[in-house]
């Protein structure tokens, strides 16, 4: 008799592999390896868009087939007005729309494809794509906490969501790595391996918003009660669903 074997395909020159990811223990005080949880748990994938059709078109269709054992939707939230990408806030607005309905959630970017990660359940605040593509398939430094991150939605809840006006490329991760280690004092971290699609860089400092991210940052601790999701205004202008475990959600707020 033939020894079974997990399928696989291929995107490219990578080789996927269906299933959760194999991951080690760090020595480290300030980080947990979740163990993977058996109970069968509704998944919310939060995806953050604006102007990237061809990188959400690829990761829609590709989680379909990566993800067919986990019970998830996909909501796209689209920044449908002209100012620079609010990556936290587009996420703050996924979680308040999704929060009824599902039990944890991933929050990822849409140029972020799984080669071998681990989707399931967890207990503390987890960074999920520790080995990317674009950084050679190495942790980049401890406190990186950006990319794909998992999180339940009582741990969301605790940390007030992200901080609602990060504009631009950066510092919104930092933001809530700081919400995670002062509410937690530790967090997850698996290592999946993550495919990065081709897409601009911009870096921090480019941002034309860079010295408003810095003072906010400064001031990280002062918000932390007053701006996240309980601060959180918006309004939907369309939503789309288009299939079972997919639905497109433009949103706009008027501050």
């Amino acid at each position: 008799m033939k020894k079974k074997t997990k399928k696989s395909f291929r995107l490219g020159k990578s080789k996927i592999k269906k299933g959760g990811a194999n991951y080690k223990i760090l020595n480290n005080t300030n980080v947990i390896i979740e163990p993977k949880n058996t109970i069968k748990k509704k998944l919310a994938i939060i995806v953050p868009y604006k102007n990237r059709k061809q990188h959400l078109d690829i990761l829609s269709q590709y989680l379909t087939h990566y993800l067919k054992d986990i019970d998830y939707k996909l909501f796209v939230i689209e920044q449908d007005n002209e100012n620079l990408f609010n990556r936290g806030r587009l996420i703050n607005i996924g979680f308040d729309i999704a929060k009824n309905d599902y039990d944890y959630f991933a929050l990822h970017d849409v140029d972020h494809l799984p080669l071998d990660a681990d989707y399931s359940y967890v207990n503390i605040p987890t960074h999920l794509s520790s080995l990317s593509s674009q950084f050679n398939y190495k942790i980049v430094y401890d406190t990186y906490f950006s990319g794909v991150v998992l999180v339940n939605k009582e741990d969301f809840i605790k940390l007030n969501g992200y901080g609602n006006n990060f504009f631009g490329w950066g510092g919104e991760d930092d933001d809530l790595y700081f919400r995670v280690m002062k509410k937690f004092g530790k967090r997850g971290r698996r290592n999946g391996k993550f495919l990065s699609l081709p897409h601009e860089y911009v870096g921090r400092k480019k941002n034309p918003k860079y010295n408003k991210i810095t003072e906010l940052l400064n001031n990280k601790e002062s918000r932390l009660q007053n701006d996240g999701l309980n601060s959180l205004k918006y309004k939907i202008n369309n939503q789309h669903n288009d299939k079972k475990n997919y639905t497109l959600i433009k949103v706009d707020w008027d501050n």
